[in-house]
């Protein structure tokens, strides 16, 4: 009774296991989905990879922003301050020039009065030459 019950028990649990691998899917389909599930994780690893550069390459834009941002406002502050050294320049030598063009109006105004002084001697001894000519 015991051997025929644990026969029966046996027999039962052998016909579950054989309906259980008759419901399983064939071997090349199970192969086929674990292929399947490799190449999604090998996938998924990939997408966080490129997740992790996507966000590392973020960054570094970010960066590059910031020191451009910065770069632009050095760039404006030196153009300022060569805006105002060329002004400061420029009227630098303005002034200059027009205390140099008043020196030659003056030296020019001067060497006048020399020629005319000198011309004005040549005519009084040409004239008293003359005269001394005319009285002789």
């Amino acid at each position: 009774e015991i051997s025929s019950k644990s026969f029966e028990s046996l027999s039962a649990r052998l016909t579950e296991i054989g309906i259980e691998v008759a419901a399983a899917p064939p071997p090349a389909k199970l192969q086929h989905a674990l292929e399947q599930m490799e190449g999604m994780a090998f996938a998924a690893d990939k997408v966080e990879n490129v997740t992790a550069a996507t966000e590392l390459l973020n960054s570094r834009v970010d960066e590059l922003e910031s020191c451009l941002g910065q770069c632009r406002l050095d760039l404006e502050a030196s153009v300022d301050r060569c805006q105002s050294d060329l002004t400061s320049k420029m009227e630098q030598s303005r002034s200059e020039l027009e205390w140099r063009v008043q020196q030659s109006r003056s030296d020019l105004a001067q060497t006048v009065e020399e020629c005319r002084s000198d011309m004005h001697s040549i005519v009084e001894l040409k004239c008293q030459r003359l005269q001394e000519d005319q009285q002789s």
